[in-house]
């Protein structure tokens, strides 16, 4: 998604009495695992890592989901995009809002993950279980990241583990996450990171 690398301006649509979302850091990671080889574009709040905006560019038509795990609500919009003053300008449309489904988030609500340290402060090794009681790890990590002023881990954890229905998890100090390994396979890579001011309201 080569427009988010060169986004500087962000446009939003307003509406009064409505829920309020604030972003202020975009990542773009580019997943290899399984069936899917792509990038995924998130928008976070570091103060607020309880939803998380996700960007998508299908056949060229852009359009993006704010997905709210404490109110258990998506935001779905349209998204307009105008090349303006060498850049591209962003704007978010509102279209509709719903409630999770959970049919395809099973278990994600009661997964846990558990953080190793190692003797390099850039590698981390991790493992995650897909239930709160399981003994057998799902899968192991090492996460190769640099450390931060702010906990950077739910973009990755947005992007690449599970997606709308969010917990938190427990962090040894604040990253951001480069690089992920499972075994031999680089399986997502940090392709961009920004900085970003960006507000949307949904109407009630």
């Amino acid at each position: 998604m080569n427009i988010i690398s060169k986004l500087l301006f962000l446009l939003s649509c307003f509406f009064c009495n409505g829920q309020t979302y604030t972003f202020d850091v975009m990542t773009n990671y580019k997943i290899n695992k399984d069936a899917y080889n792509g990038d995924i574009v998130n928008f976070g709040n570091t103060k607020n890592a309880s939803y998380t905006m996700q960007l998508f560019n299908k056949n060229g038509i852009l359009t993006a989901t704010i997905y709210d795990s404490k109110n258990e609500k998506m935001h779905h919009f349209n998204v307009a995009e105008k090349f303006k003053n060498l850049s591209n300008q962003l704007t978010f449309i509102y279209e509709y809002s719903y409630d999770y489904d959970y049919s395809f988030i099973e278990n994600y609500h009661t997964f846990r993950i558990i953080f190793f340290k190692t003797d390099n402060d850039s590698i981390l090794k991790m493992k995650y279980f897909k239930r709160k009681k399981d003994i057998q790890v799902y899968e192991e990590f090492t996460l190769y990241v640099n450390k931060n002023e702010k906990n950077l881990f739910p973009m990755f954890q947005f992007a690449y583990l599970h997606g709308p229905k969010f917990k938190k998890a427990e962090v040894p100090y604040n990253f951001l996450v480069k690089s992920v390994q499972i075994g031999n396979k680089i399986v997502c890579k940090l392709l961009d990171k920004q900085n970003v001011d960006l507000t949307i309201e949904v109407p009630q």
